[in-house]
């Protein structure tokens, strides 16, 4: 009985010694799910920037034509710059060693 209390502390953190791995890679697992977070809400967003851009714009029509065109006036440039901030969002997911600084310095981010 008492060796099996003895094995609950690293039961809780995965590791022998209850201090290694696990402990050591929680900011790394933080950041992959902070990272992962990022992607899929900006996904959504995208999603929702397009869907006003075509279903909810074409449903506006009765609207007199130029107020539409304010309401909509930079909905293909703010689509344009987040799918390029997606991309390239993705594309540091799978470097993840460097993924904060990569993602702190976007060229989509520096450049808009």
């Amino acid at each position: 009985m008492a060796e099996h209390g003895s094995d609950e502390p690293s039961s809780r953190t995965g590791s022998p010694d209850g201090e290694g791995r696990v402990s050591a890679d929680r900011p790394l697992l933080h950041q992959r799910l902070a990272v992962r977070e990022l992607i899929d809400t900006e996904l959504s967003y995208l999603h929702m920037l397009r869907l006003c851009a075509s279903d909810i714009r074409s449903r506006l029509q009765q609207l007199p034509q130029g107020d539409l065109d304010v309401l909509f006036s930079n909905i293909d440039d703010v689509i344009q710059v987040n799918s390029r901030f997606l991309h390239d969002l993705q594309e540091t997911a799978s470097r993840e060693e460097e993924q904060v600084q990569l993602i702190g310095n976007s060229p989509t981010l520096c450049n808009s």
